[in-house]
């Protein structure tokens, strides 16, 4: 079920795929800007792996898809 599952992502093509797939969405800021991938819908955005866990604990059920 696509609506389980979290997608990391750092392509503006990668998060659009993911939001349409129904999937939690979170941007890599490795390619583009945190801004090019809030406005491509990313759920979350983040620029350090280290600020991962604490983001996928977050309960994503409640996230507006």
């Amino acid at each position: 079920d696509p609506e389980q599952c979290a997608v990391v992502e750092d392509s503006v093509f990668g998060v659009q795929a993911a939001r349409s797939a129904r999937m939690l969405t979170f941007g890599y800021t490795s390619s583009y800007p945190a801004t090019v991938l809030r406005e491509a819908a990313a759920h979350y955005v983040f620029d350090d792996y280290a600020a991962l866990p604490p983001l996928l604990a977050l309960n994503y059920t409640t996230v507006a898809r």
